[in-house]
């Protein structure tokens, strides 16, 4: 079962076009470090077979001559040993760390790759655990099976094969010990794979536990709470302690099978050695055959911790390959095509829309037209499908019913990562920097910019004064998350600015903001409108930020209630009227 999982996750790697070149190159270099480390490995179990040759020579009293010859060949094995296993050494580093560079790249590519829908389900934690722990036990798994388990094999196997020349009772007992404890590691791992599966269960709720309780610090210390649940953390760590407990004992005494195993062989081999050796007087002869048999019985340990790593890099093969057999529901279409004009003229025809759980955000029968470079406001109560609207526009979800025109063309006809890269922008809420400076947090969204465009930019957003008023001005380093910095919004404004798009979606990017930052927002939202450079999408429950809005779509349980300017709504009855009141009697904020 282990075997076909391993087996089935490298196809699913190995036959990836993007890492062709990466497979080619790994597999080259793999084939040149075990010759070195085939040579490597029968060297050193000839190393010591001058030492039979010494002991001989001195046990009959031949003289210095044929001892320093023989020194002098344990000189050169040692040494032609050592060159090249630091040869191998390195080759193996150099296996490794491009091994590690091929599946770490591809593996967040594939993660990035994937719906909307499956990163808001899986928590930060679990993306962690799946690709870090994961892809790690895979390298370990990988790296040990090339350059541990199959050199330990053939170092069994020379050795085994040597020691039939010493007598054939050694390889009798060599060819009975590996036998027999191949067949109790095969028992053994078959009574720890549930074990372990029990263990790997425990870790991915506490990791996922402990990355919420680190993720979410800063309303656990508003709310005072963070003893609390650093309380509950704990008593699924003790938990977990108390289990592993039993599951090492269960363990240990799996190792002691082993050990009676090797015990019971070194004993025959010992007995042996006194039976055949000792009367005959062949002294060299008989260290040479307990030296080779240590090394048969030392290596055994060896194979049986491969066996581990084989369990543990089956499963997480598993997990892996479950992600990467993952198939994104936003497809690239087969013959892509991008709309020439880019002027952004958007058409919602018949659109309907719900979520895999059916719940919440759903849209009904949406028919609307925006023209270019107009300003269009999506009012309406929270939970109405304002922001479903905006999502269906990046197209992070497709219309269950219905299409969505991008200058006549469907979305879903279209390339999207060019359309994403080129013509479309937001700013949400929530907004997300990176720990880099102000320059490269605005100027990451597009490398054909000219030099200097992001301080254009910035003023177009009313952030520079902003920015300026930090000593490093747009070198200032942000810091995790944006946490150094207030006035992210305009930032995250500045930054669509700089993609120069033909949509712009502004959801809710007031909402969060007090006074004077948000009169600041305001001011380049309304520069924004003002320029008439794209189409701009307001979605926002102020009424102060849709104003100036060309028209206003209100949205009432996922249907379009009205459609006017701010005026003409205003004097309507319905829901516009009635958010528009709460407002400005302080209810809505």
């Amino acid at each position: 079962m282990g075997i076909t999982t391993i087996h089935l996750f490298l196809n699913k790697i190995f036959c990836e076009k993007e890492v062709k070149e990466d497979v080619v190159i790994l597999k080259r270099m793999a084939c040149a470090t075990f010759l070195w480390l085939i040579g490597a490995e029968i060297i050193m179990v000839f190393q010591v077979y001058p030492t039979k040759e010494f002991l001989d020579e001195l046990q009959r009293g031949m003289g210095q001559t044929p001892l320093i010859r023989i020194c002098v060949t344990i000189f050169l094995l040692y040494v032609v040993g050592s060159l090249v296993r630091r040869e191998m050494d390195n080759r193996r580093n150099d296996f490794f760390w491009r091994m590690w560079s091929m599946l770490w790249g591809y593996g967040h590519r594939k993660e990035l790759r994937l719906d909307t829908a499956w990163h808001i389900a899986h928590s930060t934690g679990e993306k962690e655990s799946v690709l870090a722990k994961n892809i790690m036990k895979v390298e370990n798994l990988i790296d040990n099976f090339i350059f541990d388990a199959l050199p330990t094999t053939v170092r069994v196997l020379f050795t085994s094969i040597g020691v039939w020349f010493v007598g054939w009772q050694f390889g009798v007992l060599a060819l009975t010990t590996v036998s027999l404890f191949v067949l109790v590691l095969i028992r053994n791992e078959k009574q720890m794979t549930p074990l372990r599966e029990s263990f790997r269960k425990q870790m991915k709720r506490i990791e996922r536990d402990g990355s919420e309780l680190t993720q979410n610090w800063r309303t656990l210390k508003q709310f005072g709470i963070e003893e609390t649940q650093s309380d509950e953390h704990r008593k699924l760590l003790i938990t977990h302690y108390e289990d592993e407990r039993w599951r090492h004992r269960k363990y240990t005494g799996y190792l002691i099978r082993q050990e009676h195993v090797v015990s019971c062989s070194r004993i025959a081999m010992y007995l042996t050695v006194a039976w055949i050796f000792i009367s005959a007087h062949e002294i060299g002869t008989a260290v040479l055959a307990i030296m080779w048999m240590e090394r048969v019985y030392s290596n055994m340990y060896r194979l049986s911790d491969f066996q581990r790593h084989l369990n543990e890099g089956s499963e997480a093969c598993k997990e892996l390959v479950e992600l990467l057999s993952i198939v994104p529901e936003i497809k690239q279409p087969i013959s892509p095509t991008l709309s020439k004009e880019r002027r952004g003229r958007i058409e919602f025809k018949n659109v309907s829309f719900s979520y895999p759980d059916g719940k919440q955000g759903a849209l009904q029968g949406i028919n609307l037209v925006v023209k270019p470079h107009s300003t269009i406001a999506i009012v309406g109560r929270s939970g109405g499908g304002k922001t479903t609207l905006g999502s269906l526009l990046m197209r992070e979800y497709d219309p269950t019913e219905g299409a969505i025109f991008i200058d006549g063309i469907d979305l879903r006809s279209i390339d999207y990562n060019t359309y994403r890269q080129r013509d479309i922008s937001v700013v949400s809420q929530d907004v997300q920097l990176f720990d880099a400076s102000i320059r490269e947090n605005i100027r990451m969204v597009r490398n054909d910019a000219p030099e200097g465009y992001e301080e254009v930019v910035a003023r177009r957003a009313h952030a520079e004064e902003f920015i300026l008023s930090f000593p490093d001005g747009y070198e200032t380093m942000i810091g995790e998350d944006g946490i150094r910095l207030s006035g992210g919004q305009r930032l995250a404004i500045a930054r669509a600015f700089y993609r120069d798009p033909k949509i712009l979606i502004l959801d809710e990017a007031t909402s969060s903001l007090d006074a004077i930052s948000q009169e600041h927002v305001q001011k380049a939202i309304d520069q924004a409108m003002s320029y008439r450079a794209c189409t701009i999408f307001v979605i926002a429950h102020r009424f102060s930020t849709i104003m100036n809005a060309d028209l206003v779509v209100v949205l009432n349980d996922g249907r379009i209630e009205a459609v006017g300017t701010h005026e003409e709504l205003a004097r309507m009855d319905g829901m516009y009227r009635q958010l528009r009141d709460l407002e400005m009697r302080g209810v809505l904020s």
